[in-house]
């Protein structure tokens, strides 16, 4: 009994377990993970995001930004996309502020890969806001993506 007790503990680390943090190391690499598991992950941080603030996530994927009418704050975004993109997941972020859009982003539409920390926020009306606060970005060609 006592073994498979000490079994099922192990299995329950190798397959449940979260990545371990040791210099540079992010604590969620999602260039590593197929899309499922992915959405999954990124659903479960949008639905708990106190539980992930302060946690470094590196992600690949494709660049997007939008500024909404009438707001001077635009959103950048890096998503992935199922085979069929039909379906998306993936983290809105942010540079810093010395930076400026467009000089400092890259394309519209292109791959890069960004590795950041899980921050809660506001924007200007005041509605809770979960992002990656990035120091940078990383172009990819697209061969190199996995997005």
């Amino acid at each position: 009994m006592r073994k498979s007790a000490i079994l099922w503990a192990f299995l329950a680390g190798v397959f449940f377990g979260c990545e371990k943090k040791s210099g540079s190391e992010v604590d969620f690499d999602f260039t590593t993970m197929n899309f499922n598991i992915a959405t999954a992950q990124v659903f479960t941080m949008s639905v708990e995001p106190e539980k992930y603030a302060g946690k470094t996530v590196k992600f690949r994927g494709q660049f997007m930004s939008i500024q909404e009418e009438g707001y001077s704050e635009r959103f950048y975004s890096v998503l992935q996309y199922d085979a069929t993109a039909c379906c998306q997941a993936g983290f809105m972020f942010l540079l810093p502020q010395d930076k400026t859009y467009p000089e400092d982003y890259p394309a519209e539409y292109s791959e890069i890969e960004v590795i950041g920390t899980l921050t809660l926020g506001k924007t200007e009306d005041g509605l809770d806001l979960f992002y990656l606060a990035c120091d940078s970005f990383t172009p990819l060609d697209s061969a190199d993506s996995n997005s």
